[in-house]
């Protein structure tokens, strides 16, 4: 079973995401900062991250560089999920796909599907 890592400051985006998502066949391990996010990684690996970019204390960005500075996470694809309009490439921070907020469900699901499967995103 495919394992993932919701991490979201809102806790009712959290719980929404973790219930389709296990409906969906996932497991699902949730965190609602970017600290709580690195705690998970300690126990778990997940085969994918699903992080809000805009989170007070360690934001997504920021949760992105430190999972990149380590050697047993750089390989897990992180997705963030952003309520801004994003138009530049985060440079400093290699995501492997960003969401709208809010977003589409399908779209979520997909790029999940994409990602975890190794097929490229269109």
């Amino acid at each position: 079973m495919m394992m993932i890592l919701v991490i979201d400051d809102e806790a009712i985006i959290v719980e929404f995401l973790q219930a389709v998502l296990e409906e969906e066949g996932y497991q699902v391990i949730t965190a609602y900062n970017g600290e709580e996010g690195l705690a998970c990684l300690e126990k778990v690996r997940p085969d994918i991250v699903l992080c809000d970019l805009m989170m007070p204390g360690l934001d997504g960005r920021e949760f992105c560089q430190k999972m990149q500075a380590h050697p047993r996470y750089r390989s897990i694809p992180v997705v963030l999920m952003s309520a801004l309009h994003i138009t530049l490439r985060l440079i400093d921070c290699p995501y492997a796909a960003l969401l709208s907020k809010p977003f589409d469900l399908d779209e979520v699901l997909h790029t999940l599907v994409c990602l975890l499967n190794a097929s490229p995103l269109p």
